[in-house]
């Protein structure tokens, strides 16, 4: 949605440090091959292809954007972390676009994700932290551990990829990590500073903006 990339853009500009974008599996406009997914993921290869080049086609063909406009999105997606955190309280808070998951490796078996590999942007850091994959709680702590929190809790992920298909969260890897996502509503996870963050009460729901 342009309106969309417009508005988060706007922000960045005027707010600076105090607003945060992650990257997800849809930033995507110019399908770089490391975005690419590995064989072996539970995902359908070459999904992200197709909707790059609708995108790309749609911005360039039918509202007449050219090259220039294309780069300008494709270097404002890249740019994006592929973690964000914060502090709610005495509790650290990871935000990705999905909980983190096991890596699938292509010669067979997993493996969590690294500070190295968050810090390349590689394939392997899209695998864990872009595409939802029964995230665990070694998955969820690995990325506690790249992001600087290290195995101690009390630490919480929160992750948004996939629907909920009830209530507004889902619990994840035994409650280390929560998912929200309704495709009709807005759901917000508000992080206090001055106390830790409780879903039950932080999670909140600000209806359908075009109902």
């Amino acid at each position: 949605n342009l309106g969309t990339l417009a508005m988060l853009s706007q922000l960045k500009t005027l707010a600076g440090r105090h607003v945060q974008i992650v990257r997800g599996d849809h930033d995507d406009v110019t399908n770089p091959n490391f975005m690419k997914r590995m064989s072996g993921s539970s995902a359908p290869e070459g999904k992200l292809i197709m909707q790059s080049d609708m995108a790309n086609q749609w911005e360039q063909n039918a509202n007449g954007f050219g090259p220039l406009f294309i780069d300008a999105q494709h270097a404002f997606e890249s740019a994006q972390p592929y973690a964000v955190t914060a502090t709610s309280g005495s509790q650290n808070v990871g935000i990705t676009h999905a909980v983190a998951a096991p890596i699938p490796m292509e010669g067979g078996g997993t493996r969590n994700v690294t500070v190295d590999d968050l810090a390349e942007r590689n394939n392997n850091a899209w695998q864990a932290v872009m595409w939802e994959r029964n995230a665990t709680p070694e998955s969820v702590g690995a990325l506690f551990e790249a992001v600087g929190f290290g195995q101690q809790y009390p630490s919480i992920q929160i992750g948004a990829h996939t629907p909920v298909a009830d209530g507004l969260y889902r619990e994840e890897a035994n409650g280390v990590a929560i998912t929200i996502n309704n495709p009709d509503n807005v759901i917000l996870a508000v992080v206090p500073a001055h106390r830790s963050f409780v879903p039950a009460t932080d999670v909140v729901d600000l209806g359908n903006p075009y109902a």
